[in-house]
């Protein structure tokens, strides 16, 4: 099963931490997950310490990218966007 999780700058602490787990659970089932920092939201999360920290061990549980669109480094095109989350079977 492939997800796909969107991730924005305005989205609070506690909905990130929920996407956070949500992930983990769905990688503890072998899902592929794959994730998208939309308008630099990465960076935002990159200025916590203890934050940054658990997202970049999602690499290590099985998640399939770190995808980053609208942001100053895009990694993927819109139309590879649209793709990725057309055949996705979840998306968040």
């Amino acid at each position: 099963m492939q997800t796909v999780f969107h991730i924005y700058p305005q989205q609070s602490d506690q909905c990130l931490e929920q996407s956070y787990l949500l992930m983990l659970a769905l990688l503890n089932f072998e899902h592929k997950v794959f994730i998208v920092f939309h308008q630099n939201s990465f960076a935002e999360i990159s200025k916590h310490a203890e934050q940054l920290k658990k997202w970049q061990a999602l690499h290590l549980y099985g998640a399939r990218a770190f995808l980053h669109y609208n942001g100053d480094n895009d990694n993927i095109s819109t139309h590879e966007l649209q793709q990725l989350t057309q055949q996705a079977d979840f998306v968040a």
